[in-house]
């Protein structure tokens, strides 16, 4: 009979990951935004979903810190929610999410 093996604790930066997407869930927005500069900075796409919905944060600098870190990641998906997010934004906001934008841009372009 074959033993049963347990998944794989999860690598460090699959903790790292975690940590960030639970901090995204924080009642302080200060812990929040240090979430999604966290995420921008361990570069891993699988936050990108988690950082396109902090766009619709209560707390402008959440949504502003979230915009910046999605410009940071440079993936081409995140351009049409940024769009969006710039509807009712105030300008602190629409200035980083045009950056994000512009950053993603030349990313693509290489």
């Amino acid at each position: 009979m074959e033993e049963e093996s347990s998944p794989p604790p999860p690598s460090g930066d699959d903790a790292i990951l975690a940590h960030y997407l639970s901090m995204l869930g924080d009642e302080e927005p200060s812990r929040r935004w240090k979430a999604a500069e966290g995420l921008a900075r361990l570069g891993d796409l699988r936050g990108l979903g988690a950082l396109i919905s902090a766009l619709q944060d209560e707390d402008w600098r959440v949504r502003r810190k979230a915009a910046w870190a999605l410009g940071i990641l440079g993936d081409p998906q995140a351009i049409i929610p940024l769009r969006r997010a710039m509807l009712n934004e105030m300008d602190a906001v629409k200035e980083m999410i045009e950056e994000a934008m512009q950053e993603i841009n030349r990313k693509r372009a290489g």
